[in-house]
């Protein structure tokens, strides 16, 4: 998704960003303004109704909990993770359009430096996930543990998106950069609590099928994000904001329709944890890794791809020093149509991929090594070994692939001295719009893998949404190690040339790329398949529902 950036670089230039600094009639600027003050309002209304139940209120409904297992229909799982096509759509269009945009509007004398700030900032707010997800997971009230989260946190990153409209506009940089902080704190909040109802909801044999649904949401998501971008660009882009907050307020609609949760009010108290906050707070980012191994292989191979896919970032850097001596907006619009088409091939093969996880749980299988009889694995269990063969083989897939740059770029270098930069265009733009398209197929079957073992690993249903929020940890610390140590690459090993960076440095980072995909591939394989859903690789010693197991 990162390749689009440049391309929305170039609409601002061109003027088709829209007037964002002609006079604007004095009502206009108050209608984001007063939507979101009646977000913020809404929220805490929210708060305050949807409070956790008393311990009074949770006694007088103590009955034994059910666990249903009928299965859903296809339309109602693809509902539960429905939250995902926000969020696909969301950073595309916020990480990709508005912020390149808003470093040039906020910070006139220092575009890279704004951008950094905000990065750096949106990393940080990742943080959130392992305890947000904890207290998803402890909620108690009349309508479910994940839904009243679920409405609280969308209407508050619904204000805080609208509220960004209205600094932006005002050029108000401090207020903006606090508001931002607050919107990907709500925004993260919003993807543990949301990331919990598959587990809750979707029976064991369909979670596969789930997980394929929340990557191709994603991925779907992604690819609306820049058609929306190419079909309305000569609107102004601050409108991009109204559109991520109303698509949020309709996932959420879908997703709390479709996850019909049964009231929580039955489900045991969390027991009382000793020490100061921020100690209780340190707890929930910690587990007993070596009991849940093969779950912490797992979030390994996820920071390793976070680290890979950050090379992406540097494609526009890349096609410039690539193919000389040619207008800025040329080189925009080739990282555009490589961003489309990486994006477009992905959602396809996560679909596919989607729809054979869904095959498979409909008719059922059971691993032969597992111990596990068939009363306890459940008729029509499905079987997790297909989502571990797609993080191996997409994984091993990219590995390949992230060399076409290597090549194609090179043949091109060794070129562009003797041949014309259209010529040059002409030539290797074509091969590596279907290296790119072919590496999508990769990232495709790799993300819709990697959601579904997710579930399949997961070490404690009933904290489902805390353990799920580890991947933000994931993505955080895996953006901020390959972010460093691309731009060391790039700086050493392209060190030289007159303008830019000489073509080793590219070299150098797409090779990293490469080794991180078939590091993947590698610890993959060393995960070992459970037995049995929502008690990772290990015997809990019980039944594998207690919310708080000994870390």
């Amino acid at each position: 998704m990162k390749l689009m950036a440049a391309a929305i670089r170039a609409l601002s230039a061109s003027g088709h960003a829209g007037p964002v600094d002609e006079v604007l009639p004095p009502w206009e600027p108050r209608v984001p303004l007063l939507c979101a003050v009646f977000g913020l309002l809404l929220s805490c209304g929210l708060a305050v109704a949807l409070r956790p139940a008393s311990q009074s209120q949770q006694d007088k409904t103590r009955e034994p909990s059910v666990k249903h297992t009928a299965r859903l229909s296809p339309v109602r799982v693809w509902g539960i993770t429905a939250m995902n096509l926000a969020y696909g759509f969301g950073m595309a269009a916020q990480g990709l359009v508005i912020l390149p945009l808003e470093a040039e509007r906020l910070w006139l004398e220092n575009h890279s430096f704004g951008l950094g700030v905000l990065a750096a900032l949106a990393g940080v707010a990742q943080l959130v996930g392992p305890q947000a997800g904890h207290w998803s997971d402890v909620y108690r009230s009349g309508i479910g543990r994940r839904r009243p989260l679920l409405l609280i946190a969308t209407t508050l990153t619904c204000s805080m998106t609208l509220g960004l409209w209205y600094l932006s506009e005002q050029k108000l940089r401090t207020l903006y950069l606090g508001t931002w902080f607050c919107q990907q704190l709500a925004f993260n909040v919003l993807l543990s609590t949301q990331a919990g109802l598959v587990p809750d909801l979707v029976p064991a044999e369909q979670q596969d099928f789930a997980g394929g649904c929340s990557a191709s949401n994603i991925l779907v998501g992604a690819v609306g994000a820049c058609v929306y971008v190419m079909a309305l660009s000569d609107l102004d882009y601050h409108v991009s904001y109204g559109t991520i907050a109303c698509l949020l307020a309709a996932c959420c609609a879908v997703a709390c329709i479709s996850g019909d949760e049964e009231s929580s009010l039955d489900q045991p108290s969390p027991h009382h944890e000793e020490g100061s906050w921020f100690l209780q707070a340190a707890q929930h980012y910690t587990y007993d890794f070596n009991r849940y191994w093969d779950f912490t292989l797992l979030l390994v191979t996820k920071t390793l791809y976070c680290s890979s896919v950050v090379v992406k970032g540097f494609l526009l850097f890349y096609v410039q020093d690539t193919f000389r001596s040619l207008p800025s907006d040329r080189y925009e619009n080739m990282v555009s149509q490589m961003a489309a088409t990486a994006e477009v091939a992905a959602a396809l093969a996560a679909v596919i991929i989607m729809l054979w996880l869904g095959q498979q749980s409909s008719t059922g299988t059971q691993d032969p090594s597992s111990d596990t009889d068939a009363s306890s694995a459940g008729e029509g269990s499905a079987d997790p070994r297909r989502s571990k063969i797609c993080i191996s083989s997409g994984a091993a897939w990219m590995a390949l692939l992230w060399w076409v740059p290597v090549v194609f770029g090179g043949l091109a270098d060794q070129q562009h001295t003797s041949v014309g930069p259209e010529t040059l265009v002409d030539t290797w733009l074509p091969p590596m719009l279907f290296g790119l398209g072919v590496w999508g197929l990769g990232q495709g079957v790799y993300l819709a893998g990697d959601q579904a073992l997710a579930y399949a690993l997961l070490p404690n249903q009933a904290e489902a949404s805390r353990y799920l929020g580890f991947s933000s940890l994931c993505a955080c610390v895996g953006s901020i190690a390959g972010g460093g140590i691309c731009a060391s690459l790039l700086s050493i090993c392209g060190a030289g040339a007159p303008e830019g960076y000489a073509f080793p440095g590219y070299a150098a980072i797409f090779i990293f790329a490469s080794a991180l995909s078939a590091a993947i591939s590698v610890v993959a394989s060393f995960i070992k398949m459970p037995g049995g859903r929502g008690k990772g690789s290990s015997s809990s010693g019980s039944d594998g529902l207690s919310p708080f197991p000994e870390c």
